[in-house]
């Protein structure tokens, strides 16, 4: 998961998912970054090996809507998790 700086809020919510998913057997690699905008260039690269992140509401693009799914959104900030589905080609 692609976060945000060290003691950001992203930083935050990606450990309260990993611990989350920990309890039930997944293990959630986090992966610093500078914020939403780095979060977002990962997950349209299919090479970032980042296949989920936070992405403040408004960055993606209308094109973005067949690759990336809208996993929640938060009232307060408008900022949400989002993650790159892969299908077979």
């Amino acid at each position: 998961m692609s976060t945000g700086p060290d003691g950001s809020a992203y930083a935050e919510f990606a450990e309260r998912y990993r611990e989350a998913l920990a309890r039930v057997g997944i293990e959630l690699r986090l992966v610093q970054s500078a914020g939403a905008v780095e979060n977002l260039a990962r997950l349209r690269d299919p090479k970032s090996e980042v296949s989920i992140g936070f992405v403040g509401g408004g960055l993606a693009e209308t094109a973005d809507g067949a690759m990336l799914v809208s996993l929640a959104l938060s009232s307060t900030n408008r900022s949400g998790s989002s993650w790159r589905e892969t299908r077979p080609t």
